[in-house]
């Protein structure tokens, strides 16, 4: 009877462990489904939040696409107004008296001699601008005149206009010769160069050229230099002396040499 007993209370205390193992699982299962129901909870309000926002765009939308309907049917009836004053303006038009005006317009060209051609306006007859002109590139195929200044292009020459200053007998007309004078850089703003250098006139008078060839050398003022003058080397100069004639030279800077000249 005592050993019966003894196994009456293992078996009783096994049952009971058991039982709380079996209790704590329950809890346990218990737990993970509330965990499960609070995250499919959080879920559903998520979804609902963002079908809400959604459906609040989609409401914007479709009221910014009534207010585009709304102006294109406002352009359109302006539209339509537009059409309907070109139509009366046209119809109020008298087409005759519009083709009388290109019709003039076209006689004035024909008679100007204007045309073009090849995208160029092209001018047959004389032209007179009495104002100002201002020309980008300008090329001319015949003679040019600028006040009393003419370019001759057929025989490539710059002149004055007006008759000859030169009399038939050689002589000079001094007077005509000095009213038709042509100027050139009367400003003395710079040299004047011809052929890149190889003659160049300064404002000062002095003429440098490479080379002289001349058939006759005038010396038209005379003064004969002292020893103690001063002088650039290569300076000439012709001179008188108590009667005798003298050819002087600069030999070298402020040194003047003098060879007299003689009868033959």
């Amino acid at each position: 009877s005592s050993l019966n007993l003894s196994n009456i209370s293992s078996s009783l205390a096994s049952s009971t462990q058991n039982l709380s193992l079996a209790m704590s699982s329950i809890t346990l299962t218990q737990a993970s489904q509330e965990l499960n129901l609070s995250t499919m909870n959080t879920s559903f309000s998520s979804a609902l939040s963002t079908l809400t926002t959604n459906q609040e765009l989609f409401s914007l939308a479709l009221n910014s696409l009534n207010t585009s309907q709304e102006g294109f049917s406002l352009s359109l009836n302006t539209l339509s107004l537009k059409q309907e004053e070109l139509s009366s303006a046209v119809g109020s038009l008298n087409l005759q008296s519009f083709q009388d005006l290109v019709d003039s317009v076209q006689e004035t060209l024909d008679a100007l001699s204007m045309d073009t051609l090849n995208g160029e306006l092209v001018i047959s007859s004389d032209l007179l601008v009495s104002g100002d002109s201002i020309f980008n590139n300008a090329t001319f195929t015949g003679d040019v005149s600028i006040g009393q200044m003419s370019f001759n292009t057929l025989d490539n020459s710059l002149n004055v206009l007006g008759a000859s200053c030169v009399n038939l007998d050689g002589s000079l007309d001094n007077t005509l010769c000095d009213t038709q004078t042509l100027y050139v850089m009367k400003n003395k703003a710079g040299n004047i160069d011809f052929f890149d250098g190889k003659i160049t006139f300064k404002p000062n008078g002095d003429l440098e050229v490479e080379k002289i060839r001349t058939k006759v050398l005038e010396i038209t003022e005379f003064s004969a230099p002292t020893p103690t003058d001063t002088c650039n080397k290569g300076q000439v100069k012709f001179g008188e002396e108590s009667g005798v004639s003298y050819i002087y030279v600069c030999t070298d800077n402020n040194n003047w040499k003098r060879s007299e000249l003689t009868s033959y």
